[in-house]
């Protein structure tokens, strides 16, 4: 299972949602985070995500391995 944490105004954000949904790619939820409300702070320290878009891949709930700033969206 994998995450992409993806915020507003993040122009790779955008454009990694684009390419999910264009490849059909079901194995990734993708979680908004608004820094600006209570939960998305919350989400930002349960996850220890610091920047957008941050791509986190578990392994059950274990954390296996975390990108943040992804860019080459041909390997998410």
């Amino acid at each position: 299972m994998k995450k992409l944490f993806t915020g507003d105004d993040c122009p790779n954000c955008a454009v990694a949602k684009q390419y999910i949904s264009d490849n059909n790619i079901t194995d990734i939820e993708i979680v908004h985070i608004d820094p600006s409300e209570r939960s998305g702070r919350d989400l930002q320290m349960q996850y220890r995500v610091m920047g957008v878009p941050t791509l986190i891949t578990f392994d059950g709930d274990t954390e296996i391995d975390i990108q943040v700033g992804v860019s080459d969206f041909s390997k998410i």
